[in-house]
Order: C-alpha cells, then structure tokens, then sequence
C-alpha cells in the first residue's frame, strides 16, 4: 500500500519561464554560438535522462568536470555542434549563476493532483537539488508533510553595509528539514507580521526577511547577540551563547539516534569524520546506552559446568577440571 509521495520539483511540480532551451540558447548566443532550437530541445532531454548529475545547475567549482563535459556532449551530438572543451565549461559556469536565479511557474495540473493526493490521506512532499521558489510553492505548503529550509544566501556585514553572498562551500549550500512544529511556528510568525505591516499601510512580499527589523532591514548580528544573552539569563542559562544553539541542535540529535551522516548534512559539515570528531564527547557519553543494548541481544554468560550444553565443539575446547596450568592461554608465572 502507497503511504506517502513525494514529487520532484523540476519539471515534475514546475518548470522554468522561461524553458530550459530558451536559457540556454541564450546563453550561447552570448558567447557567439547558435545552436538550433529543435536539435537543442531534444538534447536536453536525452541529456537530463542519461547524465542528470552532470547538468550545468549542478555545477560548483571544484566538483569533478568531466560529468559537466559528458552532459554537453550528448546535448551537442543531438544538435550537430561541435565546441571545445573551454567553451562548454564556460557555459557551464554561466548557466549555473542563470539557475539559482530563475523564474518557476506550477503545470497546471500540479495543485489539484497535490490536492486529490492529500484528500486520500497519503503523506506528501517535495524533493528537489535545487532552491525551490518559494513564490511558486507557496500555494502547495498548505498541502505538504515535510517541508525544508534552503540555504543559499548568507547574509554578510562590512563596514556597516549587509550584503547576501554565495555561502562559501558547496556543503554550505544545503537544504535543512524542518520539524512540523517549526514550519507552524513561522508561518504563524509570517501571518502575525503580515498583519503588522497591514496596520502599517505596508505590504510584505515574499521576497522580504522573515526575521527583520521593523525598519524590514536585516537584523544586526550584535542587536541579535545583545537580546539573546538576556533570554538566555532570564531562563537561567547564563553564558549560552546564539552560537550554541547549534552545538545544541546537534547533541540533542545525536542523544536521540540521529545517523551522524544526516546532522552533518544539516550543519553543513565537510565530511561526517568532522562532526564525529567535534562531538565524541557525545558519542562516548552514548557507549554505555550502546554496551546496555548489546546486553539485551547477547545471552547471559555460562559456567564451566554448563560449557557442554552450549556445543560440543566448546566442551572439547573447555580446560579440564585442575588442569588450567596447560592451557595454552595461560600464564606461566
């Protein structure tokens, strides 16, 4: 029996505006080159099927290049264009900066299918290696089971002025489940400000900050340090910083069974021997919890006497009675 669906974003729930082919050929014809709209459309299609990994979206500096001149390869065989290999990675580099920018628009039938799905009781939700658009999947929210919070922007400060910038790694750049409870908290939050802003005479778009200044400016990081140390004394947690939120997240993950490999993933870790290391002192606080466990599938120990209900094997193994000096595991002093 089906329990849960969950859709892909790209090209299954939405699709670009505009299409993929039309990004690209515009792309090249940038860079001097005119690829055929018809040889284009079917390469892209045979590329996404053989070689998804290696389309220009997935593209970051340092990943291993030959999966992104593989997919233009099959894409230019179909158009009958031969470029060189400099060019396709070009190509590569521009498309990708295109994607994390782009325009997404629901088929028309993608709501009422998310709405007949959920009418039937199935769990749903969307899966995607790519930002989704928050003002196209707004209308499905209401719909979906797991929802998640894409990090694609940080916000830095220099010389008093905020600019949002690419994170800094391609493990930076991630996506991080929120609890149902958490994506009710903000939509709570939202709608409240919402609200706030309507007494206001002004109007919140999706594009502005969900934690901002009444001003709808960035929050700055010492007004946010300032407040939080006084909620955190007012609840007696005095020298907590907001940093340690996250060490919090992660231990209490981890005292719950969380695999390291997925809290790595949500803090954005390098590698999953990273985390481990920053909290073996965790993970050993958990080996008594592991030898209790171990305890309860292992049978209890035997005696001597009861040696040979175990296996014949072991009862010719066993040392006879005042004949320990000869065995072979014994010491000689």
């Amino acid at each position: 029996m089906i329990k849960a669906v969950f859709f892909d974003w790209v090209v299954t729930l939405a699709h670009p505006e505009p299409d993929s082919h039309e990004i690209v050929h515009q792309v090249a014809k940038g860079l001097g080159i005119e690829l055929p709209p018809q040889g284009l459309i079917k390469g892209l299609h045979v590329a996404e099927n053989q070689m998804p990994w290696g389309a220009p979206p997935m593209w970051r500096e340092g990943k291993d290049e030959e999966a992104f001149i593989r997919w233009w390869e099959i894409v230019l065989a179909e158009v009958g264009v031969k470029l060189s290999r400099e060019v396709m990675l070009e190509m590569t580099r521009r498309l990708s900066q295109v994607a994390r920018n782009l325009t997404w628009v629901l088929y028309d039938d993608a709501l009422p299918t998310i709405k007949t799905l959920k009418q039937q009781g199935l769990i749903l939700g969307v899966i995607s290696n790519l930002p989704i658009d928050r003002s196209a999947s707004v209308s499905l929210e209401p719909y979906l089971d797991f929802l998640s919070i894409s990090i694609c922007r940080v916000l830095y400060k220099k010389r008093g002025i905020y600019e949002f910038k690419e994170p800094k790694t391609s493990h930076s750049r991630r996506r991080v489940a929120m609890t149902p409870k958490l994506a009710l908290f903000l939509r709570a939050y939202w709608t409240e400000r919402e609200r706030l802003y309507h007494g206001l005479g002004k109007q919140l778009s999706l594009d502005d900050l969900v934690f901002a200044s009444p001003e709808g400016k960035p929050i700055d990081p010492c007004v946010l340090t300032h407040n939080f140390t006084k909620v955190a004394k007012q609840a007696s947690l005095n020298g907590i910083r907001f940093h340690d939120l996250r060490h919090t997240f992660a231990s209490l993950m981890l005292l719950r069974g969380a695999k390291p490999k997925v809290i790595s993933e949500a803090l954005g870790h390098s590698s999953v021997a990273f985390t481990m290391d920053v909290y073996s002192h965790i993970i050993e606080g958990m080996q008594s919890d592991a030898m209790a466990l171990l305890d309860e599938v292992l049978p209890a120990g035997v005696n001597k006497n009861s040696v040979a209900k175990m296996s014949p094997i072991l009862e010719n193994l066993a040392p006879k009675q005042g004949n320990l000096a000869s065995s072979p595991c014994s010491s000689g002093g």
